[in-house]
């Protein structure tokens, strides 16, 4: 009889553990995300690292679907976009970690954040096979990054070799040291991709890489640097990359940072404003006031980026792009107009020049 007791007792316990862990794992994570990065944002550099390190951590711990809930709600939003991009570089150095297999890994990223899952999965990647080395030296780093096409397994899926290039370029600055043109170079070797070259460019520029390597001090109000500096090839890239963090200010003040850039090079930095304006903006009346104020020489070019804009982000692409030209007064309207008839034709933005626009 006290055997039966005892037997009906522990499996009582049992019962209760198991529904105190059912019950547990169906609570709210109480990880404030938000929150956390808008503390980590008031840090310096080397605590910033470190604070978004130990989030990164926390938000591993969580079940998947969970962790990118974090991602796709809590931190949207144009007050979030950088810190969720440098966030999602090191949870795709922590899968890694735990897979020790690029295709497995990557399975687990989603482009959130743009796509900073998949460049922090390659950048391990390089760091991981670098290590393996007798000899880090150019011909082993364009070997690593040549002999695996990561992406093969996933054709179907979200994966891009874009984004793994991107993520190859954000490490090569790390592995050398912060050599530029040599990282620069080991890009051309290896693919001779623009997205490879991105990838050394955004490193440049936001010097968290790597803590071990911190990047060069950038020039104080000095937009042209390092662009003006590296070999034709690269140009285009690095001042793509430097309006993407330069332009931080009012439309005005943003203007007068492109006008800086050589004429070549004004027409992303320019649609690039207003890109960024329409984050702001949430119907199509709305939009069309962004371009109102820029300088008349800039301001095909301004609506040129939101035409781009509203073509890449939308299911029905030619719809909105149609409202949006139907409300343009000429001679911008018609201009519109053709701009969506290439957009039609061709699948992808037109590549706008600066011939119209005066020095």
């Amino acid at each position: 009889m006290l055997s039966f007791v005892l037997t009906r007792h522990f499996a009582y316990a049992i019962l209760l553990i198991a529904i105190v862990l059912i019950c547990l794992h169906l609570l709210p994570t109480n990880i404030d995300a938000a929150n956390i990065v808008d503390r980590c944002k008031t840090l310096t550099d080397t605590e910033r690292t470190s604070c978004y390190r130990n989030l990164a951590d926390r938000l591993l711990n969580l079940d998947r679907a969970e962790m990118r809930e974090v991602f796709s709600e809590d931190l949207q939003g144009p007050n979030y976009y950088g810190a969720c991009h440098e966030l999602s570089h090191y949870i795709g150095y922590g899968i890694y970690a735990e897979k020790m297999d690029m295709p497995a890994a990557l399975s687990e990223c989603t482009p959130a954040c743009s796509s900073g899952c998949y460049h922090g999965v390659a950048a391990a990647y390089m760091f991981q096979q670098a290590e393996t080395g007798t000899s880090l030296n150019d011909d082993l780093l364009v070997q690593i990054m040549q002999s695996v096409d990561p992406c093969a397994k996933y054709r179907e899926s979200e994966c891009k070799n874009s984004d793994i290039l991107h993520g190859f370029g954000d490490a090569l600055l790390t592995l050398t040291t912060n050599d530029l043109n040599r990282s620069l170079s080991i890009c051309s070797k290896a693919s001779r991709s623009s997205p490879c070259y991105d990838g050394v460019f955004t490193a440049n520029f936001v010097r968290n890489t790597d803590p071990r390597y911190p990047a060069k001090p950038l020039r104080a109000n000095d937009p042209l640097y390092p662009c003006n500096e590296v070999e034709a090839e690269y140009q285009q890239n690095c001042f793509r990359v430097n309006a993407d963090f330069l332009l931080t200010g009012s439309i005005e003040e943003n203007l007068a940072i492109c006008k800086q850039f050589p004429v070549g090079f004004r027409s992303y930095c320019i649609s690039h404003i207003a890109a960024i304006e329409m984050i702001m903006h949430t119907d199509i009346s709305q939009l069309a006031s962004i371009c109102d104020g820029v300088d008349p020489n800039f301001k095909e070019l301004c609506l040129s980026g939101i035409v781009n804009r509203l073509w890449s982000q939308n299911t029905k692409p030619r719809d909105y792009v149609a409202q949006f030209c139907a409300i343009q007064n000429a001679p911008f309207d018609e201009s519109c107009r053709d701009h969506l008839r290439y957009l039609e034709q061709h699948g992808r933005s037109m590549d706008t020049t600066n011939e119209k626009v005066a020095p």
